[in-house]
């Protein structure tokens, strides 16, 4: 399984994290590393990639976060294995975590697994335009489809019926890789829609979930095992940070 792991503008933590051995337990671990901050500390180490320094990146779109190593990684075809598991710079590993997802995956062969569900009722999921605007408009203009009409329309269907329906939250993701190229595949035409939007890692993080809907693939949720501490390098949460990341 390919693993990735995202730090942006954060040297010290992925110097920390190899010194430590923090991910040890996950194998062969890839850092991308993201944005315009200094490396010079991370060049003797060859699992770390300076995302900048590849022929096929969107470093000139900032705003994107976890998503510009995603698209790095498709791009230049740095993943080799059935599944790639992306997690982001602020998670916490709890123990057995990569064991049982090794099993989950042996098990159930699912196509997608998210860590942290959220019901699409929420106001932060479709509710809050400002996190949702760049995306819909670009979906209407590539695809000629109305998704949060769709959404609202799945959503009232599984209440009527006595169901909860929920998505994936954050960019902490682990797919089939052929899954994830349809995805790539799928969400790529929509960059120029997102990419001057302060808003549009918000964006890109329910793309997933929207993919998912309309591929009717389903979630598969292993909880529990993984911390996200939700650090908001680029302060667009608008909540205060109150967990600590391990180094």
């Amino acid at each position: 399984m390919g693993r990735f792991e995202f730090f942006p503008y954060a040297q010290k933590i992925i110097k920390s994290n190899l010194e430590s051995g923090k991910f040890k337990s996950l194998g062969n671990v890839v850092f991308m590393y993201v944005g315009k901050g200094e490396f010079t500390e991370l060049e003797k180490y060859p699992e770390v990639i300076i995302v900048r320094d590849l022929k096929h990146n969107i470093e000139q779109y900032p705003l994107f976060t976890a998503f510009t190593a995603w698209y790095a990684i498709w791009r230049q075809g740095l993943c080799k294995t059935k599944y790639i598991n992306l997690l982001e710079y602020d998670v916490n590993l709890k123990e057995d975590y990569s064991l049982n997802l090794k099993n989950i995956l042996l098990k159930h062969k699912p196509k997608i697994v998210g860590y942290f569900p959220l019901e699409m009722r929420n106001y932060h999921y479709i509710m809050n335009s400002g996190w949702v605007n760049s995306i819909f408009k670009g979906i209407q203009s590539v695809y000629k489809l109305d998704m949060f009409k769709i959404i609202v329309d799945i959503v009232n269907k599984e209440n009527a019926a006595g169901k909860e329906p929920v998505w994936a939250t954050t960019n902490n993701v682990c797919f089939d890789y052929s899954f994830f190229d349809k995805y790539m595949r799928w969400v790529s035409p929509l960059i120029s829609h997102m990419k001057d939007d302060v808003n549009c890692g918000h964006n890109q993080e329910r793309a997933v979930s929207f993919f998912c809907l309309l591929t009717n693939t389903p979630v598969y949720f292993y909880q529990g095992y993984l911390e996200h501490v939700q650090a908001d390098s680029h302060g667009t949460q608008g909540h205060e940070v109150t967990k600590k990341i391990e180094l």
